[in-house]
């Protein structure tokens, strides 16, 4: 059909894969993704109409811009500019993988999906590939790269429609996607929970992680769904959590320590308790306090204030 709605010429294929081959550029060969020029004032301003025209009729929130960086760059500036004439507190998020700097200026986007903290969960909770100390100085590389407000705004994600499942990264062991969620829901950012996460879904690549979501759902049920509750409640009443500044307390081969604000957060992947010098009270998970020191369960999280 689309060659017949649109008139634009396409090339029949045979075999397996795409029908059709166009004849001009298009996402990935995808006929019906055509690539806009967006250097055309006429094409320009309709993607802007469009932008606008989801956020005055609808109220949508804000826009997540996938590829951005394949986006003729300055069109983001006009991008940003329209969408704050709606609606001034519009969130504006760039899927850019990678330093995302030069998107994050003010002028373009608000934030960007943090993929580096998805890899550092992955290689510290998923796979055991680097130990605490790397994986606290990588964080503190990755949390302060851009500025502070823009840091407490990109969206802490482990897991996406474009990558494999953590579970499944994580040969099916739950307790490594917790610790991991505790991480993402405590870190410097928004945390973005990817649908069916909370459910311990697992897949691999494309199409596999984009998995129906099951029907009937008991949300109790789930471990994991009963951690972001908790934590959700948690960051609610510590607003430590949401913007404190971070600092590396300590870590260890199984084991990274820190601070938002004056909460401090462990978590510990061993097979051993872990002790750390420190007189706060247990406020959330695996741990107790004696008032002088403070101890974490194996395999476990636990934060205190």
């Amino acid at each position: 059909r689309w060659p017949t709605e649109t008139g634009l010429p396409t090339v029949p294929l045979e075999g397996e894969g795409r029908a059709v081959e166009p004849s001009y550029e298009a996402w990935y060969g995808v006929a019906t993704m055509p690539r806009l020029n967006l250097a055309n004032r006429e094409a320009r301003a309709h993607a802007l109409d469009v932008a606008r025209y989801w956020v005055r009729e609808f109220g949508i929130d804000g826009w997540r811009m996938d590829v951005a960086r394949y986006v003729d760059p300055d069109f983001w500036n006009d991008f940003r500019t329209a969408v704050r004439e709606e609606n001034p507190d519009a969130y504006l998020i760039a899927e850019i993988m990678g330093d995302a700097g030069t998107w994050l200026q003010g002028d373009r986007f608000d934030a960007t999906m943090d993929y580096t903290f998805r890899s550092l969960c992955l290689r510290f909770l998923a796979t055991d590939e680097i130990d605490g100390v790397a994986f606290q100085d990588e964080a503190a590389r990755s949390i302060f790269q851009y500025a502070w407000p823009v840091t407490l705004v990109c969206q802490s994600l482990i897991g996406s429609h474009d990558t494999p499942r953590f579970l499944t990264e994580a040969d099916g062991e739950g307790w490594r996607l917790r610790l991991a969620t505790v991480l993402q829901m405590t870190m410097p950012g928004m945390p973005g929970i990817y649908y069916g996460d909370e459910l311990e879904m697992t897949g691999g690549n494309d199409p596999e992680c984009r998995g129906a979501y099951p029907r009937d759902v008991d949300l109790s049920a789930h471990s994991t769904a009963r951690l972001i509750r908790e934590l959700a409640v948690l960051r609610s009443e510590h607003t430590d959590l949401v913007e404190g500044p971070w600092r590396p307390v300590e870590a260890g081969d199984d084991h990274v320590a820190f601070k938002r604000g004056e909460t401090l957060v462990v978590v510990n992947r061993g097979r051993t308790t872990i002790t750390i010098a420190d007189g706060r009270s247990r406020r959330w998970g695996e741990g107790s306090s004696d008032g002088s020191r403070i101890t974490v369960g194996p395999r476990s999280a636990a934060i205190f204030a």
